[in-house]
């Protein structure tokens, strides 16, 4: 890795960053003890070291982050983090961040994410993929915490992730062509199902009866998407997707939509029906009130 490092020094690289999840945050941050090469470490819920009766210590992160030798560290420590115990990372981690004298940013167990992979998916993208862009792009930092913009990135983000919409249909955004009781849902929507930010509308792709084209993202590479006949009942539409898994959406008031996600059934080694996953529900709102 540290040769890597200086490699790409070596071809004109001016900024450097090094980031890595759970074990490979923990390499990130060690990496970063003995390269000064480094622009920015960026380590997620960093692996952690066992103690005595397989309990976890924060203390080596801490002395990582101590140690840290790139000009900007951002850190992210997920609530409710069942790998390694439900730990209070940040309550250490803070106050050495702040005695490094650099810039840096942490999300701590309070930053609404949840779970060891918590910023690893759409949640994270959304509400704190625009900060760390910032972050890292900025020319200038003062010492100290940075903080986030109000608001996250939103749709702004959601665009640049998500898949593009397949060229053939037509977004439907009035009431012409759409059930008279679900008129309210023309236009493009777009939300978060699980950890995965999605881009819904119903559309016309030519054939007869309406069709809805779902497209969504889970992670860089982790993408996809389709146009899926609709089916109008009880003011809800529904369409079974390629996976056979059924996609269920009705409005749940004039500015949003409830969106879920049943996976199909598979038959268990004793010839049952069962689930692999348990259903998804999310939230839609509109693209354009986004603006």
């Amino acid at each position: 890795m540290l040769e890597e490092i200086k490699t790409q020094r070596a071809r004109g690289y001016r900024k450097i960053v090094i980031a890595g999840q759970s074990f490979g945050g923990r390499v990130a941050l060690e990496v970063g003890t003995t390269s000064s090469d480094l622009f920015a470490t960026i380590a997620i819920a960093p692996g952690m070291e066992t103690t005595i009766g397989n309990s976890r210590t924060q203390g080596p992160t801490d002395e990582r982050l101590r140690l840290a030798k790139s000009e900007r560290v951002a850190v992210v420590f997920p609530g409710r983090d069942e790998l390694f115990g439900h730990p209070d990372r940040g309550k250490t981690a803070g106050p050495i961040l702040a005695a490094t004298g650099r810039p840096y940013l942490m999300l701590d167990e309070r930053a609404g994410l949840s779970g060891h992979g918590g910023a690893t998916g759409g949640n994270f993208a959304l509400r704190y993929g625009h900060c760390l862009q910032e972050f890292l792009s900025a020319p200038v930092l003062q010492a100290g915490p940075f903080a986030c913009p109000s608001g996250g990135g939103g749709w702004t983000v959601a665009r640049e992730l998500l898949p593009g919409l397949p060229s053939q249909v037509r977004v439907l955004a009035g009431p012409e062509g759409l059930p008279p009781d679900l008129a309210s849902v023309g236009g493009l929507w777009y939300g978060l199902l699980g950890e995965s930010i999605v881009l819904w509308a119903m559309v016309d792709a030519g054939g007869v009866g309406p069709s809805m084209v779902l497209a969504w993202v889970a992670s860089g590479s982790n993408r996809g998407g389709g146009v899926y006949p609709a089916t109008v009942e009880a003011r809800q539409l529904s369409a079974v997707l390629q996976n056979k898994a059924t996609l269920v959406v009705k409005p749940r008031d004039g500015r949003r939509l409830e969106i879920t996600w049943t996976p199909a059934t598979v038959e268990s080694n004793f010839s049952q029906l069962a689930r692999r996953v348990q259903p998804l529900v999310g939230e839609l709102i509109r693209v354009d009130d986004t603006n």
